[in-house]
């Protein structure tokens, strides 16, 4: 008997694939339990093109969970820019604020960040 699966979108085996094969010679019924999990998209923070010249810490990378929420870590110290008051997040490097500090980013737009894998959010 061989098995061949494919996982749907978001999802490996737990042998971090998304393809699984099994192939063995039984004599009699099967019982056959193949477990997935959410994979991950990679969260980095960069400052944004449009910031002025300054002191910018920025969150770690991090991880976020297909098909679950994700909570933008808060920037409670650690950008020092004279004149300059930390707005939020952008997606692009010279784009406007999409999401607040420490705001919570939907499953559903995390699941639209899949295919690349990755995300950066930039400051503003």
């Amino acid at each position: 008997m061989t098995v061949e699966a494919t996982t749907i979108t978001g999802y490996l085996f737990d042998n971090n694939t998304t393809t699984y094969s099994y192939s063995k010679t039984v004599d009699g019924a099967v019982e056959l339990t193949i477990t997935t999990k959410a994979d991950t998209i990679a969260i980095s923070f960069a400052k944004s093109t449009t910031a002025p010249e300054g002191t910018v810490t920025l969150p770690q990378a991090t991880t976020a969970t297909y098909d679950q929420d994700f909570e933008i870590p808060a920037v409670t110290s650690g950008i020092e820019i004279v004149g300059y008051t930390f707005a939020g997040w952008a997606t692009t490097a010279s784009g406007e604020v999409v999401y607040a500090d420490a705001e919570t980013i939907s499953s559903t737009t995390i699941n639209s960040w899949y295919a690349a894998k990755s995300q950066t959010l930039y400051a503003v």
